[in-house]
């Protein structure tokens, strides 16, 4: 410091020998007005970069006149104060702006021995805009952390195993509060076995393993185990040792239902192809097996005297035939043939079926259920099927209560549903229940704990409810009884009256083309046909059946009636021939066959062109049926044998 007197304007002050060095800016202000004001006296280098300033223009002008913004900034309060006092002051990180610089300054005020004040500041804004951001980045996280509150909970606990914190969204997983899951941590990690695993996992953690996420089992409040995954990673000091852990839990319980049921489904897709198929041929071999023995059958129908070699060979084959019909339900070709229905009164049909004679009450509470899109006859047999386990669960007698109602099912719901309005069907008996091992497993085909049954009851419900776009459900408790509930997607619209055809032509006996892949069939129908009136002329495919049409044309020895095989392996089946066949002659009457019993075609006969159906197995009797429905509808007198 230099106490020689400076002209007016001059700082007393030698900046020259001490401040120019600074990194810190430096101001020296002289007091004028009694304090009320200052005048620039001197500055050094750095607040000449920092206030992008030129000492020679601004040493000896009003502090108001070189920064503007500076009354706002509240530096001059504090610069009086210091003036008046002798005592040294902070001013903190404020921000200051004018139209020539903006920017956040942190200052220490001190009053020198000339009675001058200095103004000692460094730029704050690159501190104050990362402490910013980083306060910013923290409240984000904040908000990230609390909004998840439907799935995800974090946490993070010293290495002894206590939590340090934990995110509010936890309630919501969990249903613990942050205090009872912290004050209660020991219980959450015991020696019952779904614990077991979590902890071991958390002690791996702790001993600074990094570890991939992992799914766990962790109890909720209530008592249910929830499947979570977690991801946990160690917190390490500078030294390398474990001080933490951090970690977020997310809750897939419901996605891993979800999962278990597409998986169950796909797995059910395969089989049903591949039984589909089984069922196809094996109603081929049944054809002739039934065909055959139905032609040893005395017109008036079987005696009582009948071999019992030939009787027993008669009730296998139809026993066999029930059989392909399971295994078809959950196949391609089971596909449900769907018309809009109310369901109360197929309910309480099927219920009343399935349980008479049986040793149970049946308590029925039947609301107003909405219609439904549906196949009744595979309805029928789902509600069939679970009264009759509900039968052989109590067979020293109970209840089975049927109650329906409308469900609202919503994204919330944990089924694997979209949101809409389904009937719901529930039956709930008072058996042995289901269980836990065996809960996963019994949709599965041919899983069963009966010492009789063929294990394709349930899944066959499994198949025909997730046809038809529901679900099926389950709710076991062990000895108090077994609950299906079942979903069916609500559909009110009013049903549209089915549309029929008319045909004029005639048939009196006459000519007959069979169409059939398999040679049995064709064979086994030649000896058939004649015994009812008709000649007969076969084709192994659509192909050959067009081919042999046209000829009797020609010849004027036109076909009277053609049956079409639906499914021809690598050939023309029935519904494209029948297009073909129309356009021929768009009177032509055909009846279609098939294997596949509930295909849509099989159905939906008419509105692909066929006058009449006749389903695989078949033989004498049936086939005469058809024959003869299809005469009456056109008026027509019935054929005789």
């Amino acid at each position: 410091m230099n106490d020689q007197k400076k002209p007016d304007g001059v700082s007393a002050f030698d900046l020259g020998s001490l401040c120019e060095q600074l990194e810190s800016a430096v101001i020296v202000y002289r007091a004028v007005d009694d304090g009320r004001s200052f005048i620039i006296a001197n500055l050094n280098l750095a607040a000449q970069r920092l206030e992008n300033i030129d000492r020679r223009e601004v040493v000896g002008k009003d502090i108001f006149e070189v920064f503007p913004g500076v009354e706002q900034f509240g530096l001059v309060e504090v610069m009086h104060r210091v003036w008046r006092t002798g005592e040294a002051e902070h001013l903190p990180i404020t921000f200051y702006k004018d139209d020539r610089a903006a920017g956040w300054r942190e200052n220490h005020i001190y009053k020198l021995a000339t009675g001058e004040i200095a103004s000692v500041f460094t730029d704050a804004t690159e501190a104050k805009l990362a402490v910013e951001h980083l306060r910013q980045s923290e409240e984000r996280y904040r908000r990230l952390v609390e909004n998840l509150r439907q799935e995800y909970f974090f946490y993070s606990h010293d290495r002894h195993g206590a939590f340090t914190y934990l995110s509010p969204s936890i309630q919501d997983v969990l249903g613990y509060t942050t205090q009872e899951y912290r004050t209660g941590y020991d219980k959450h990690f015991t020696d019952d076995p779904v614990n077991e695993e979590a902890r071991r996992y958390t002690e791996r953690s702790i001993a600074g393993e990094q570890q991939q996420p992992y799914e766990v089992d962790i109890l909720h409040k209530s008592g249910e185990p929830r499947r979570f995954e977690v991801l946990e990673t160690p917190v390490l000091d500078s030294a390398g040792q474990v001080i933490a852990v951090e970690g977020i839990a997310r809750d897939i319980t419901t996605r891993r239902a979800m999962e278990q049921e597409l998986l169950k489904a796909q797995k059910l897709e395969a089989l049903g192809v591949l039984a589909g198929g089984i069922a196809h041929d094996f109603n081929n071999l049944l054809t002739v097996i039934i065909g055959n023995l139905s032609l040893t059958a005395p017109p008036d129908g079987w005696p009582d005297n009948t071999p019992d070699e030939l009787e027993d060979a008669r009730l296998a084959a139809n026993q066999a035939q029930r059989l392909t019909q399971q295994l078809l339900t959950f196949s391609r070709g089971g596909k449900p043939v769907k018309q809009n229905l109310a369901l109360d009164d197929l309910i309480t049909e099927a219920v009343s079926l399935a349980t008479s004679g049986s040793n149970i009450v049946t308590r029925l509470n039947l609301g107003d259920l909405p219609r439904v899109d549906a196949d009744p006859g595979q309805i029928s047999q789902v509600v069939s099927n679970i009264c009759i386990n509900a039968v052989q669960a109590m067979d020293h007698g109970g209840t089975l209560e049927v109650t329906s109602s409308v469900a609202e099912v919503d994204s919330d719901s944990g089924l694997p549903l979209d949101p809409g309005s389904y009937a719901r069907i529930r039956l709930q008996d008072e058996g042995q229940g289901i269980l836990p091992e065996n809960l996963d497993r019994i949709f599965d085909p041919y899983f069963t704990t009966k010492e009789t049954g063929s294990g394709l009851g349930l899944t066959v419900c499994y198949s025909i409810v997730r046809n038809h776009g529901g679900h099926i459900q389950v709710d076991p408790v062990v000895d108090q009884g077994t609950t299906f509930n079942i979903y069916l997607p609500a559909n009110d619209k009013t049903p549209e009256p089915k549309r029929t055809e008319t045909h004029s032509r005639a048939v009196h006996g006459g000519r007959v083309l069979i169409m059939d892949d398999d040679s049995r069939i064709l064979r086994m129908a030649k000896r058939i046909v004649p015994k009812l009136g008709y000649e007969i002329t076969t084709a192994a495919d659509g192909a050959e059946a067009i081919s042999l049409w046209k000829e009797a044309r020609a010849a004027d020895r036109p076909i009277d009636l053609v049956i079409l095989d639906l499914t021809v392996p690598g050939g023309l089946g029935g519904a494209e021939t029948m297009k073909q066949l129309r356009q021929l002659d768009p009177e032509v009457l055909a009846i279609v066959s098939s294997g596949y019993s509930q295909d849509p075609v099989m159905a939906d006969y008419q509105s692909h062109g066929f006058s009449g159906v006749l389903p695989k197995p078949y033989g004498l009797a049936k086939m005469r049926e058809a024959m003869a429905e299809l005469e009456e509808r056109r008026g027509q007198v019935r054929v005789q044998a």
